[in-house]
């Protein structure tokens, strides 16, 4: 289909448009030791079978990063869930005013 439209743009004098290629990079993990080192995140017990290398982020890390979003957009739940996800000890947060939870 695409070489058929191509060939009809051709025919006709149109350019096509170039194509756009999306490289995704894996998660880089080069500054964890550096986080687990000054005590922002810590090694994550849970998942420690399945991927040695997973971290959890402090809570008093996360609650200085959810103070610092004044003025910003409302979180979404999806936000919630990763913040939670993230964190060592997601009970401990306490959530902005404009927070979906």
């Amino acid at each position: 289909m695409i070489a058929k439209r191509e060939k009809a743009m051709a025919d006709r004098g149109l350019r096509t448009p170039p194509s756009v290629t999306s490289k995704i990079s894996p998660d880089p993990r080069n500054a964890d030791a550096a986080m687990c080192l000054l005590g922002i995140a810590a090694p994550d017990k849970s998942r420690e079978e399945h991927d040695p290398s997973a971290i959890l982020l402090e809570p008093w890390a996360v609650q200085a990063a959810l103070r610092r979003r004044r003025g910003s957009k409302a979180l979404t739940m999806e936000n919630v869930g990763e913040i939670k996800r993230c964190t060592r000890a997601p009970e401990t947060l306490r959530w902005p005013r404009r927070t979906i939870s």
